[in-house]
């Protein structure tokens, strides 16, 4: 059997760490989408909630990629990335 390595081993406790939150949005329409998967850098994922809301905690400092939101009909969305700086960024992902 494996056993997890103690969070401390993954993270120092007062290490600077950067997030993505952000709102899902019908292009179209302009409705707030709920219920959308969102994968970010790292394989992060969330799900947005009912206002169109999600958040991607705990990524590393200098992180790029993207940010790539699916709907279950298939509407999609994504956003580069550039490096990740210390704090939250706020993105908008309009879905088509």
């Amino acid at each position: 059997s494996t056993t997890s390595p103690p969070t401390g081993e993954l993270y120092d406790r007062g290490a600077a760490v950067a997030s993505i939150s952000g709102t899902t949005v019908d292009a179209k329409s302009g409705e707030l989408l709920a219920g959308v998967d969102v994968v970010g850098p790292g394989e992060a994922q969330a799900r947005s909630d009912a206002r169109g809301r999600f958040l991607l905690a705990g990524l590393a400092l200098g992180t790029s990629g993207a940010v790539e939101a699916r709907t279950a009909d298939g509407r999609r969305a994504s956003v580069r990335l550039r490096p990740l700086a210390e704090g939250r960024l706020e993105i908008v992902l309009h879905l088509r």
